[in-house]
């Protein structure tokens, strides 16, 4: 069996890429800042009869939480075939510039290093 990882997956696009993922066969590990929210999801491709599902806590933004989901799912399998970096954040400005919204030069790179290399972190941590 070939495994994917889908970040954001517990609603939205993230959801219906994860969904298309399982019913071509694949074993879907469906990643969420929010254990509860990816299990409910996983809750929903199970009534449509896609048991190849998992729910996996995970913050993309948070380091440790990234180590905890690569190690969780390393102990199922060694390789991942498809990972979708569908998880990521940004905050909207609604009238000023988006440096003059940002609370500080942290949050600002915080949020354009998620957008640009979360997808390598998945990839490279541990």
């Amino acid at each position: 069996m070939k495994f994917a990882l889908v970040t954001g997956a517990n609603k939205s696009i993230g959801f219906e890429v994860a969904q298309q993922l399982a019913q071509e066969g694949m074993y879907v590990y469906l990643g969420s800042r929010s254990l509860e929210n990816g299990v409910e999801a996983v809750g929903k491709l199970k009534a449509k009869g896609l048991n190849n599902a998992e729910a996996i806590q995970l913050d993309i933004t948070d380091d440790e939480s990234v180590i905890k989901a690569r190690k969780e799912i390393g102990k199922k399998t060694n390789v991942l075939y498809i990972l979708i970096n569908n998880g990521v954040f940004m905050v909207v400005p609604h009238k000023r510039h988006l440096i003059q919204r940002l609370t500080s030069l942290r949050q600002f790179m915080t949020q354009i290093s998620t957008a640009q290399c979360g997808l390598r972190r998945h990839l490279l941590i541990y």
